[in-house]
């Protein structure tokens, strides 16, 4: 398994479009192809305020939110 990460920033939670989607998704299919890789992709997010939920959101499986970024561990 491989996190494969697309960074975005807004100032409120990201609105991932159909266009957007689609762009990222042919992006995993060129890594796919040029890396050979044959095991899972976690399609991955990072970004200031989240993803705002939509059609399109439910394809990403993880999420990284500035907070998490920066977060102190005990």
């Amino acid at each position: 398994m491989i996190n494969l990460c697309e960074a975005k920033y807004s100032e409120k939670p990201y609105l991932l479009s159909k266009e957007e989607y689609e762009k990222y998704m042919s992006r995993v299919d060129l890594f796919k192809q040029q890396t050979r890789f044959s095991g899972g992709i976690i399609p991955t997010f990072i970004t200031a305020n989240g993803l705002q939920r939509n059609a399109y959101s439910e394809y990403i499986i993880a999420q990284i939110t500035l907070d998490d970024l920066f977060e102190e561990t005990p």
